[in-house]
């Protein structure tokens, strides 16, 4: 697994406190108890993950950002979202919920994230999830999905962070996230996914 895959949290970064009029479903609450909505991080703090997890002199620059959200799965550059086997998909007025293995209808569920290719070297996925158990994760990138990274990715606040190694730069991204055990109910609001530009001058590793 390369260095750069994985953000261990958020250690040192302010998680923002939710919307003020930001609820979760009762589906959600009751699937997940205790569960509390997990609002989007700004641009500064993406970009302070960046710096962070590179080890960088001065804050990267935010080239493109797109969101995904189940009220909006499918972004302009054709970056888009898809679940197997989800228990529900609703849209609400803060960009909708989707959940897996909910109510013991479906197990091994899980969501995708599928990104266009980007001409920044580092892309890094800012995805909301809502779980008691463990997640994992798998990047498939390039034409013909060639499997380039997995493992475990922290969950903090909420927030689960991955951060795409220079070598998928430019070409097509799969990311599949799921809980582990692969039965526990998980609950997704959205993915933002930010380029990032690490010029010579910062210290491009």
């Amino acid at each position: 697994m390369s260095r750069l895959a994985v953000l261990a949290g958020l250690a040192g970064l302010t998680v923002p406190a939710p919307v003020p009029a930001a609820q979760l479903s009762s589906f959600m609450r009751e699937g997940i108890p205790g569960s509390a909505y997990a609002s989007r991080l700004p641009d500064a703090q993406r970009a302070a993950a960046v710096r962070k997890a590179l080890n960088l002199p001065s804050t990267p620059t935010l080239a493109l950002s797109v969101s995904l959200t189940p009220d909006a799965p499918y972004a302009p550059d054709g970056s888009h979202l898809s679940f197997w086997k989800a228990s529900y998909v609703i849209g609400t007025a803060d960009g909708g919920e989707a959940a897996v293995n909910f109510w013991g209808a479906h197990d091994n569920g899980h969501v995708n994230i599928g990104l266009a290719p980007m001409s920044a070297p580092f892309r890094l996925i800012d995805c909301r999830l809502l779980t008691t158990a463990k997640l994992a994760y798998k990047v498939y990138a390039g034409e013909n999905g060639k499997l380039t990274s997995q493992g475990d990715l922290p969950l903090s606040g909420g927030h689960a962070l991955l951060l795409l190694p220079a070598s998928t730069t430019g070409q097509p991204v799969s990311v599949e996230i799921w809980p582990s055990p692969d039965t526990a109910p998980m609950g997704f609001l959205g993915c933002d996914v930010g380029a990032f530009d690490v010029g010579p001058e910062q210290g491009r590793p």
